[in-house]
């Protein structure tokens, strides 16, 4: 009786020690995921802030070229011979655009 009692005993403190592990284990699983999922959100909105900066700096770019150009110059060279239209537009870094005479669609 006594060796019977001691094994019960004993089965229920492996039990208890293997559930004290399970929940050790699962807890780091869980801190594990957390930081990982905090590491990607972080890098998603550096990502993010890396992208408007950047367009803001194409932006930027854009308007201090046409506006080192002026209109006037832009319209006189867009109403002009086809290749100065092309150069006109590579110069200003398009690879392509629609350019009409404000009446038409």
């Amino acid at each position: 009786k006594i060796e019977a009692e001691a094994a019960v005993e004993g089965a229920k403190l492996k039990a208890e020690a293997l559930k004290i592990e399970t929940d050790a284990e699962l807890e780091r699983m869980v801190s594990a995921r957390e930081a990982d999922i905090k590491y990607t959100a972080e890098q998603n909105r550096m990502e993010i802030e890396k992208n408007k900066e950047m367009a803001r700096i194409e932006t930027e770019k854009f308007k201090s070229m046409v506006d080192a150009l002026g209109s006037e110059t832009i319209q006189s060279i867009a109403s002009g011979p086809q290749n100065q239209q092309v150069r006109l537009l590579q110069s200003l870094g398009l690879k392509s655009t629609l350019i009409t005479d404000g009446r038409t669609p």
